[in-house]
């Protein structure tokens, strides 16, 4: 969904997406569904980050990310 091309084509892949909508929406779908009861969005910060893809089969696998940055534009 964040990106466009293939790994497959062995290829560097740019990735520039803005998050903000994505973390909206989760917050929304967290507070309708009973979580974050009494917290406010200026209490909240990104902590930690997992990125990662399922494997269908037991294949060795890699790839490298470079220049990784978040950023947050006011």
């Amino acid at each position: 969904d964040f990106m466009d091309g293939s790994f497959h084509d062995e290829k560097s892949i740019a990735v520039q997406r803005d998050l903000y909508p994505h973390l909206l929406k989760a917050l929304k779908i967290a507070r309708e569904r009973g979580y974050l009861k009494g917290s406010k969005d200026e209490d909240l910060m990104i902590s930690g980050l997992n990125i990662g893809w399922e494997v269908p089969g037991t294949f060795d696998v890699s790839f490298i990310i470079k220049n990784f940055d978040l950023q947050i534009v006011k």
